[in-house]
């Protein structure tokens, strides 16, 4: 949700704070004071394209900040973006630009400099902007499914996430096949060598990070034989198998100094020396029975020289070779050459693709009758909004088994309306603009459930419809804004009306304006705004009439 836009020196408007809440935010003013310079200012700050022109006369530079507050998931496509941990984003973000008269500009996150294009492919997941020139959405083939696909359940979406997955791993086979010329016999001797490598893996059955391991105790060996002679003669010293050594002479001095008085006091002694040599004999033994069931050094530099052949010979680091062969194993045990793998995920592609297109014309239908039901309420009765679901017959990215296929599956999306008994026509060749634009706000209306928290922005969408009709359309943004933020740039009071929130930009476009400002209006400036909408004098009547708009909400 967008929670604060700040604005100074952009065109007209000097210094501004606009503070937005949830549900319909309304900009309304005078021609000309200034109303599309909020859009502009917002879109400046999501990344948009620079215009040294929008810098205000006079001044040497604009900004904008842009305050947002996320949802989780907005934070996560955010920090994949940035490639940032989610746990250094805070949910509240600020996005701002500065842009001085010569055209150079600086975009900052949270204050920090970034890269423009990086905020303007973000601002997809926070906002969606209609304006008059944005109706061309409604027929571009692209929007249109994916507009389709948005209205479709949960088991629906994950079908097209698996097969977009099928899809890439099916143009990778074939890609694969196509650059290596991959054939059954030549298959057939791949396979033989790889069972070859697999027994010569198994045999040796190295481990991960053995090779470290190896060198380590290669050294440690190394240290023990290296001190095993000692070890051996400190034990003959000790306790020799055919003579009296240390510890037997310890005992026998303690037996003879026993039954001196004059040597009594030096017991003691004797008997920690003999507990000390006995301590050392037990540790000795230790050290010479471990070494008796270690590998040998010759045993050790055996696997090494192992290890270094299958690594010389396959050219790869122990670790990664394991990885691979580990692979291999996979590929070998499944018993699928490239032909056998094509096939596998052709079915299974043109199975799941069945499903998909099978769905969409369901959810074609519902989000069909819904729209026209939207469009009735919106003095359109005799329109009939239609989506049609066809096979793709131009341009398609693969032919399997004689079925047109791109990333998207095997349908093509038309959006098109009929009026009264006509028959049905495409909707760019047929409505116009003011008719395209009640159309993408019903579409909006119906989708609003399944399109997670976008910021709806529609500048002026409204023009050139009044009366009955204007209340419905305001009905209708009310509706949406019920579980969306909408913004709304409106020059019509039946509009105006239903806003939540509701900011005026004021300047004299008769005097030739210079300066807008703009200002949050309540209650009786409220009322006196929307009655100089009406008519342009704030009568007893005008007044009377904005009061009854109003009491519409």
């Amino acid at each position: 949700m967008l929670t604060e836009l700040r604005i100074t020196n952009l065109g007209v408007i000097k210094s501004a704070e606009l503070k937005f809440g949830p549900g319909l935010n309304v900009l309304t003013g005078e021609t000309g004071a200034g109303k599309t310079m909020i859009l502009n200012a917002l879109a400046l700050a999501l990344g948009g394209k620079v215009d040294s022109k929008l810098v205000r006369n006079e001044a040497s530079k604009l900004s904008v900040e842009a305050d947002w507050q996320l949802t989780e998931k907005q934070i996560q496509v955010l920090a994949e973006l940035l490639e940032e941990n989610t746990n250094n984003l805070s949910n509240q973000i600020t996005f701002g630009r500065v842009i001085d008269n010569l055209g150079k500009s600086r975009q900052t996150i949270d204050g920090i400099t970034s890269n423009a294009s990086i905020t303007n492919n973000f601002s997809e997941n926070i906002i969606q902007v209609f304006g008059q020139s944005d109706q061309k959405f409604l027929s571009q083939p692209s929007w249109q499914i994916q507009t389709l696909d948005s209205f479709g359940t949960k088991d629906h979406q994950s079908n097209l996430i698996k097969y977009r997955i099928l899809f890439k791993n099916l143009i990778d086979l074939l890609d694969q096949k196509t650059k290596l010329q991959i054939d059954q016999s030549t298959w057939l001797k791949e396979r033989e060598q790889l069972q070859l490598d697999l027994k010569e893996f198994d045999e040796i059955s190295p481990k991960l990070n053995e090779d470290e391991e190896i060198l380590e105790r290669i050294k440690q060996r190394e240290k023990i034989e290296q001190n095993s002679a000692a070890l051996e003669q400190i034990a003959n010293l000790l306790s020799p198998e055919d003579q009296l050594g240390l510890i037997g002479s310890l005992k026998q001095l303690r037996q003879i100094t026993s039954s001196i008085s004059e040597l009594a006091d030096l017991q003691e002694d004797i008997v920690s020396a003999q507990t000390i040599a006995i301590e050392l004999e037990h540790r000795v033994f230790q050290l010479l029975t471990n070494e008796s069931h270690d590998q040998s050094l010759s045993d050790l530099y055996t696997r090494k020289a192992q290890l270094l052949e299958l690594v010389r010979k396959h050219r790869l680091p122990l670790n990664d070779l394991i990885k691979e062969f580990n692979e291999a194993r996979l590929k070998f045990e499944s018993n699928a050459s490239p032909e056998k793998a094509l096939d596998l995920i052709t079915k299974e592609i043109l199975d799941i693709e069945n499903e998909i297109s099978k769905i969409r014309k369901e959810i074609a239908q519902s989000l069909s009758q819904q729209t026209t039901t939207e469009l009735v309420a919106l003095n359109m009765g005799k329109t009939r909004f239609i989506i049609e679901v066809k096979p793709i017959s131009k341009n398609p990215a693969l032919v399997v088994s004689g079925t047109n296929l791109n990333q998207n599956g095997k349908d093509v999306i038309d959006f098109l309306i009929s009026n009264g008994e006509s028959e049905p026509r495409l909707i760019a060749k047929s409505a116009s603009g003011g008719e395209l634009s009640r159309i993408m706000l019903a579409l909006q209306v119906v989708l609003q459930q399944s399109i997670d928290n976008l910021v709806y922005v529609f500048d002026e969408v409204d023009a050139g419809i009044g009366g009955e009709t204007a209340i419905e359309v305001g009905k209708r943004l009310a509706k949406l804004a019920a579980n969306k933020q909408v913004i709304v740039v409106t020059h019509l009071p039946q509009v105006a009306a239903f806003a939540d929130h509701h900011f005026c930009v004021k300047g004299s476009p008769a005097a030739g304006i210079s300066t807008s400002d703009v200002v949050e209006l309540y209650d009786d400036m409220r009322v006196n705004e929307i009655a100089r909408m009406l008519g342009g004098m704030q009568t007893n009547a005008a007044l009377t009439h904005a009061q009854e708009l109003m009491a519409l909400r």
